[in-house]
């Protein structure tokens, strides 16, 4: 696969997330844990991963990313229905934080494949935990429900519904565990 050279990212992955979002849902499906389809360079072999499941290519790169996109939501909504198996419990929301939160395609996806609403942010997640985690340890604040409102009383989440894809999605996790092994 030839790499073109991008001159203005910001604009490349304005373009690239406009493709993705008018490319058919789940043409592609794969197991992102399957280590034989991502090489070291990661890029992924369209003609690979179609061969290996008898599936149809993506036709670009566009198609691409939309494949990784739903096949991440299936995923998501895998572990959770495994989550609510073990638990007994269904959650009502998904909370996603981290750099994910700022692809409004895979959050929506994410609600669509998994019939429950997202709440994504913060996007500096990681650097949040590690600021109030030592605020808790030098007794700046007095509880992890106190360490929750400070986050709630920075940060603005976006929000995802479950849309119109519902019974798309459902066709698609039929054969995401095809594909993936887990429904043969």
């Amino acid at each position: 696969m030839k790499k073109k050279q991008i001159m203005d990212p910001l604009a490349e992955a304005r373009r690239l997330e406009q493709e993705q979002a008018e490319r058919e849902r789940q043409k592609l499906i794969m197991e992102q844990n399957d280590v034989s389809v991502v090489y070291l360079d990661n890029n992924i072999e369209n003609s690979f991963i179609g061969q290996m499941t008898g599936q149809k290519e993506p036709e670009d790169v566009a198609s691409t990313v939309r494949c990784i996109i739903d096949s991440l939501a299936l995923k998501y909504r895998e572990t959770i229905e495994k989550i609510a198996d073990v638990t007994g419990k269904k959650p009502s929301k998904i909370h996603v934080v981290g750099g994910g939160v700022q692809d409004r395609l895979l959050c929506q996806a994410t609600a669509d494949a998994c019939g429950l609403p997202v709440v994504a942010g913060p996007v500096e997640a990681t650097a949040c935990g590690n600021i109030l985690a030592q605020m808790l340890t030098f007794g700046e604040i007095a509880s992890l429900e106190e360490a929750r409102q400070v986050v709630r009383n920075s940060f603005d989440p976006a929000y995802y519904s479950p849309g119109a894809n519902r019974e798309q999605y459902q066709e698609a996790y039929d054969r995401f565990q095809k594909v993936t092994g887990k429904n043969i």
